[in-house]
């Protein structure tokens, strides 16, 4: 049963895009048509947390301790490495995938907590906080899929209005 939940856990944090497995993401998004990436950071994402989360409170009492602690490690590492590479990125599409990995991090440490105490009203939550994130996508994704000028994309820097942070006037904004 281990071997199984173990196996079925990693796949789930290669789909969540974890960070030790999140590195296909980034390329995914940026290649990827907007209406897949659209599909694939929404419906799938949602539904691979639900079940990751019922493996991991399904998880005997004798491996919870080590779970807790390699999701913890893992949960970190995603908020952190996320949006510091997010902050990095010059493409919307990129930036919106290590956003997603921040956002997959944030989410896991609800699942976290949820396996140690009574966890309805932590899951609870944690699907308000993924609901949020959703709407959040489809709504960015579509003002994405609408950013087209006579059949240009304005996130290509050759147009003019470009929203490229390169070409941006506001990248010599001092940093607070």
């Amino acid at each position: 049963m281990i071997r199984i939940s173990t196996l079925a856990s990693s796949k789930c944090v290669a789909k969540l895009s974890l960070v030790p497995l999140h590195f296909w993401t980034p390329d995914v998004y940026q290649g990827a048509p907007v209406n897949s990436t659209l599909l694939l950071t929404t419906l799938s994402k949602a539904a691979v947390f639900a079940l990751f989360i019922k493996l991991i409170l399904l998880l005997p009492e004798d491996f919870e301790a080590d779970m807790v602690r390699m999701l913890s490690w893992m949960a970190i590492a995603s908020m952190l490495l996320g949006n510091w590479l997010a902050l990095q990125q010059q493409s919307l599409k990129r930036l919106m995938a290590y956003s997603a990995i921040a956002h997959m991090g944030s989410v896991l440490v609800a699942g976290i907590i949820a396996m140690g105490i009574d966890h309805s009203l932590v899951l609870e939550g944690a699907s308000y906080y993924l609901l949020a994130y959703l709407v959040a996508s489809i709504l960015i994704f579509a003002a994405i899929r609408g950013s087209y000028i006579n059949g240009q994309k304005l996130a290509d820097s050759r147009h003019p209005i470009a929203m490229n942070v390169e070409n941006a006037e506001s990248r010599h904004m001092p940093a607070f």
